[in-house]
């Protein structure tokens, strides 16, 4: 009997025929295959039995499945038994490569670690590990933010609030929160397998030698102009109390304001402007609460300009001409245009103040105003906005600042203002007094900006603070920039450089406790800053004595000593300190002084949020005291979503807690114990560039098979190595390997090269994609089953069944290898059951002997001539629908070109079986050429019919002798297994 299929080639994709005699042909192959199972099968299993015990299956005590509740005390034992927490000092005293330097964007001391901490430490890790592997020696010191807002509130919302402790009280429950939360930390960020000396060789901002580096720092930028303290408006939270940078703050889109269009009357008309009666400019605000700030009227010279009349409304009106319309659709009236003037002829105009009415100002130009909304002529309040700033100090005019730190009106706003909040009945009441020149009023959904950690509105008033000068730097860090590389892709680049060039300054002051003192005393009567470096030295001695509170815990006389003050000529008595702090972003952007030593980071890795943050405050410090970028490279992340994509918050309750994926919860069933490569393996599997990161216990449940799938693949090979001799292995030019042997070795050679490339461009995603697919297809599917009969049923010793195991060994190796930066764990448990390496760990061994990616296996011929059979063996697959058929004969027709490339593989390796027989999984093969005019170099014919044989009982693949059960292959085994017993029992 027969069947025929059709396959084309490139593709593997195969159609049955479905003519009445193939029909009839298929039917009798699987008759055939039910007989083998329901009669010969049954034979075979009663007679193999006996056999069982000579069948060489692999043999280890390597685990394949890990019990939930044992799971954390697996990895545990496995980081305290294979020398985690002391490979960080090994390598940096061993290996001899370049040094490969990664910079530890300090995590903040706030709380328990989530899954965004855990795709970043794993993320570094894998990045290291890949490096290690290359036998480059890694400089990585893990790091702390311990200092800021966040830490200070929750240390005070213990008991007591603020006004209850003293500065000292908050700083040293502050201190004893973020000691608790650092500790916390690092036992997780250990538990993760991250590489560093984690118990003598970490960073901390609060820490003495931290500080005393950071005051020397301060003082350098002070010195060379870069840090100065003046009055600008800066953001300001009431919520918080303290100032705020840009970094800190985030932009609620839904935020509310209530815009309003009020007339002001001009006291000197514009130039040629010849009219009599009351003659008003519209003004167009949407923080009316400023408006008694007031200190001039903006326009853009560039725009025409309209004198007009509105229905009903008494006098005439100015307003830029392209928004006639609106004006007219916002108030419902007709306007009739009484004459044009251009822009600077508003130059020479005055004003009565909206509140104030015997304030007179005047109008400026301004390259912010624009003629897309409003009226073209903005309301400007140098102490409440960056533009506004600018115009005054181009005008010379003065910063009125009629807020206070709780954001309520001062006295000097008047008494129907003070003491209201200008985000409340404050600006209602502005509202109430100005509402005989309110001519529009509307309410405006727009992006504003909040305290990143209140969630509160925040705004902008003018203040004295200290500032880094920004544009002092930024035409170095723009041209630094430019060869600075970025993972993903360059994407990034445009966003830092933007950052860099749009930024004037920096507001480095806070007005809180807990944080690092500006070191600087002012004379009491004038505020003038008295800074020295003998007065910073001085501070660095004081801390070493008394510790980081020394600027809250000393008197005036010990901060300035008499020696010191006569050198600066002032009295200790006139003297007083400064009572703010430096923000935090100072206090890490400044981490690569006291942790690199000179060194430059080939990367600094962190979240994208960053970008805003801590990869702007290291750059512009470091091009400030250095004139270097701190990095070579900036790799950024995405943040973790649920399945809705929605990012994972406390405040929202998405969040899924790292511990219990890795150890378990209460309830194993409900949340198992994953393990840490699971772990590992999620972050480096959906670390997709550019994107956030999905989480869900689905995707942990996907990770945990693959690790699975990789368990098993692990098991299987390490036990195929069980009675593999050293020497083999290192002898394979010597075997006489068959075809599908080098063509694995030739996919294991590819398979490196672009798992290692996948690494080095952080695409870490598309390395775990390759190697999933790698391994269940190439390995699992293809080759370990492919190989069974060599390797269980050969002679130990044969030469064929060797060359099986070391083509194992090289995939055992190259897996591990390939697997080894994503999960090491697991990577360094099979270490300990390797036949070949018991005394080896992985890391050691693979990083002082880094593999060398040479292409030996590499065979054109070859490989067509396997995929050529490949695509003949899933034919035969789809006939048999995954029933034996090592009892049937394949007969193939193909052209004479497929011929050739598969006649090399009728070779045979051994007294009986060819390797094609092998690879199709039949008992026989004939191959006959297609008739040159119908043939196709893209077809096979395949027919299959069953032989006349009784399988061994043995090896289930060839044919049992006439004299016994087994076959003639399996008896020699056997006779060559008992005479070598006999000889050494002798």
């Amino acid at each position: 009997m027969s069947a025929l299929l059709l396959c084309n080639l490139p593709s593997f994709r195969g159609i049955f025929s479905t003519t009445a005699v193939s029909q009839q042909r298929l039917t009798g192959v699987v008759s055939f295959t039910r007989y083998l199972s329901s009669k010969d099968e049954n034979r075979v299993k009663k007679s193999g039995s006996k056999y069982k015990d000579t069948v060489l299956l692999p043999k280890t005590e390597f685990p394949l499945w890990l019990d939930s509740r044992h799971r954390a005390k697996h990895d545990n034992d496995i980081l305290q038994q294979c020398g985690f927490s002391t490979f960080y000092k090994w390598q940096r005293e061993n290996l001899k490569g370049k040094e490969f330097v990664l910079h530890d964007g300090p995590p903040y001391a706030n709380g328990s670690p989530h899954v965004g901490h855990a795709v970043n430490k794993i993320l570094k890790d894998i990045v290291m590990r890949h490096e290690l592997l290359k036998g480059r020696h890694i400089h990585y010191v893990p790091g702390w933010d311990c200092h800021g807002l966040p830490i200070e509130l929750k240390a005070v919302s213990e008991k007591d609030s603020k006004d209850g402790l003293s500065p000292l009280q908050i700083r040293q429950r502050a201190r004893k929160f973020a000691s608790e939360t650092i500790e916390k930390q690092r036992q997780i960020f250990r538990s993760w397998g991250i590489l560093g000396d984690w118990d003598e060789n970490c960073y901390f901002t609060y820490d003495k030698n931290y500080v005393q580096n950071q005051l020397r720092k301060f003082y350098s930028m002070f010195e060379k102009g870069f840090v100065y303290r003046d009055m600008k408006p800066i953001y300001w939270s009431p919520s918080s109390k303290t100032a705020l940078a840009e970094a800190e703050l985030q932009y609620n889109p839904n935020h509310k304001s209530t815009c309003v269009t009020v007339r002001v009357q001009l006291r000197t008309k514009p130039f040629n402007v010849e009219i009599d009666g009351p003659l008003f400019a519209l003004i167009w605000t949407t923080t009316p609460w400023t408006l008694p700030a007031n200190e001039a009227v903006v326009y853009n010279s560039k725009l025409e300009y309209s004198i007009v009349k509105i229905e009903n409304f008494d006098g005439l009106y100015i307003i830029a001409s392209n928004l006639l319309t609106d004006l007219e659709k916002n108030l419902c009236k007709k306007v009739k245009v009484i004459q044009t003037i251009p822009g600077k002829s508003l130059k020479r105009a005055t004003y009565s103040h909206p509140l104030y009415k015997q304030e007179e100002h005047k109008f400026f130009h301004a390259d912010h105003v624009t003629g897309d909304k409003g009226t073209g002529l903005v309301h400007c309040a140098p102490s409440h906005g960056r533009e506004d700033y600018i115009v005054a100090v181009e005008n010379n005019l003065k910063l009125v600042s009629l807020v206070d730190k709780e954001g309520n009106y001062l006295e000097t706003a008047g008494a129907h203002l003070v003491g209201k909040s200008i985000m409340g009945d404050g600006a209602s009441t502005v509202r109430e007094l100005l509402k005989s020149d309110i001519i529009h009023t509307e309410e405006l959904i727009h992006s504003y900006p909040y305290d990143w950690r209140t969630n509160k509105p925040v705004f902008l008033v003018a203040s004295e603070q200290w500032f880094f000068d920004c544009s002092a730097v930024k035409d170095d860090a723009m041209n630094l920039l430019s060869e600075v590389q970025y993972a993903p892709d360059g994407i990034h680049s445009t966003a830092m450089t933007s950052l860099v060039r749009n930024r004037p300054f920096w507001c480095i002051s806070r007005q809180r406790v807990w944080g690092v003192p500006i070191p600087v005393l002012f004379k009491r009567e004038c505020k003038t800053p008295i800074i020295s470096k003998s007065l910073i030295e001085h501070y660095c001695d004081l801390i070493e004595e008394h510790g980081t509170d020394f600027w809250w815990v000393l008197p005036t006389e010990k901060l300035c000593p008499s020696h010191l003050a006569a050198e600066l000529n002032v009295q200790v008595s006139e003297i007083e300190r400064c009572h703010d702090i430096l923000d935090i972003w100072f206090d890490s952007g400044l981490s690569w002084s006291a942790v690199l030593e000179g060194r430059t980071a080939d990367v600094y890795l962190e979240g994208s949020d960053q970008l805003t943050g801590w990869f702007q405050s290291s750059l512009l410090t470091s091009v400030a005291l250095h004139g270097k970028a701190p990095f070579r490279k900036i790799f950024t992340h995405g943040f973790v979503v649920d399945e809705n994509g929605i990012k994972m918050s406390k405040s929202v309750g998405n969040v899924i807690d790292p511990c219990i994926l890795t150890s378990g919860g209460k309830d194993l069933k409900k949340e198992p114990a994953f393990g840490v490569d699971t772990l590992r393996w999620w972050v480096a599997a959906h670390s997709v560039q550019n994107a956030n990161i999905p989480m869900s216990m689905n995707l942990m449940k996907s990770s945990y098979d693959i690790i699975q799938k990789l368990r098993g693949t692990i098991k299987y090979a390490v036990g195929a190595l069980h009675d593999l001799p050293s020497k083999t292995v290192e002898n394979i030019d010597q075997l006489n390997l068959f075809m599908l042997d080098k063509y694995m070795l030739h996919g294991l050679e590819n398979l490196r090269e672009e798992v290692n490339n996948y690494y080095s461009n952080h695409k870490y995603n598309l390395a775990c994609t390759a190697i999933n697919n790698f391994v269940v297809h190439d390995v699992s599917n293809l080759y370990f089953t492919l190989t069974k009969d060599r390797l269980f049923c050969d002679d130990a010793a044969s030469e064929k069944r060797r060359a099986v195991q070391v083509v194992i060994f090289h995939i055992l190796e190259t897996l591990l290898e390939l697997i080894a930066p994503v999960t090491p764990l697991l990577v360094e448990e099979t270490y300990n059951f390797h036949p070949l390496h018991a005394e080896r760990r992985f890391f050691e061994h693979r990083s002082q002997n880094p593999t060398q990616f040479e292409k030996r296996w590499s065979d054109g011929e070859i490989e067509s001539s396997i995929l050529s059979a490949l695509s003949v063996r899933k034919i035969i697959n789809k006939m048999s629908e995954g029933k034996s058929t090592w009892g049937l004969a394949a007969e193939v027709q193909c052209s004479i070109d497929n011929m050739k490339l598969l006649e090399p593989l009728l070779e045979s390796k051994t007294f009986k079986g060819s390797q094609l027989e092998e690879i199709l999984q039949v008992g026989s093969v004939k191959l006959q050429s297609i008739n040159e005019e119908t043939a196709s170099d893209t077809l096979f014919k395949v027919n299959l019919s069953p032989l006349n044989i009784k399988l061994c009982a043995r090896c289930r693949r060839f044919g049992s002798s006439e004299e016994s059960d087994i076959c003639i292959r399996c008896m020699d085994v056997l006779d060559a297994s008992l005479n070598a017993l006999k000889h050494s029992y002798h």
